[in-house]
Order: C-alpha cells, then structure tokens, then sequence
C-alpha cells in the first residue's frame, strides 16, 4: 500500500517539492536511512468530505547503526485525500510544514 497519490508532492527540508512516487521515495529514504523509528503525534486533524489537514509532531531520535546521535524533530503540515477504497493518501507531505522560509528574498 502507497501513502502518497500519483501527483503528490513531498516537499523537502530546504523547501524544495518533490513531485512523483520516484522523487518522494529518494527524499524518503534520506529519513529512514538512519535506521530510527519515527514517533508521531497528532496535534489537529480536520476533515471536510474527502479532504483532510493534518498537523502533525513528529521525531526520530537516537543513535545511528554508525553509533552517531540523531535528532530530528518537527511539526508537519499536510493534506491528504480519501480515495474511493477508502484510503487516505497524502497530495502534500510538508514535513517542516511550521519551519521558517525564506521564498524569493521576503
């Protein structure tokens, strides 16, 4: 089973989207490279018909295979849709969906 629609996108720490099942699963797998669980914490969820927003706290923390301490901690801001087999899949993945960005010099 797939998380994500066809045309979703995921978009990416520095705040690049990713488009596309190849591009989501290369960004994907930088996180679960490290070998961690991630913890997750819904902090709102809001549904209208087939639409959802999700904000979600979520972490991974520990050590690496390598012995390295990692830590990674954020807050997601994400919307997804209830498909016709009553699965829900993401159209936007925004990980650090409450991370400050800069968008063309503001």
């Amino acid at each position: 089973m797939w998380f994500y629609e066809p045309d979703a996108i995921l978009v990416s720490a520095n705040g690049e989207p990713q488009r596309g099942i190849p591009a989501i699963r290369a960004e994907l797998l930088e996180y679960y490279s490290v070998q961690l669980p991630m913890a997750i914490i819904a902090r709102h969820v809001f549904v209208a018909d087939t639409i959802a927003s999700l904000v979600l706290d979520w972490n991974i923390v520990g050590k690496t295979p390598s012995g390295d301490d990692f830590h990674m901690v954020a807050t997601s801001n994400d919307i997804a849709r209830r498909g016709e087999d009553g699965y829900w899949r993401y159209i936007i993945d925004n990980p650090f969906g409450t991370q400050v960005r800069s968008v063309g010099g503001l």
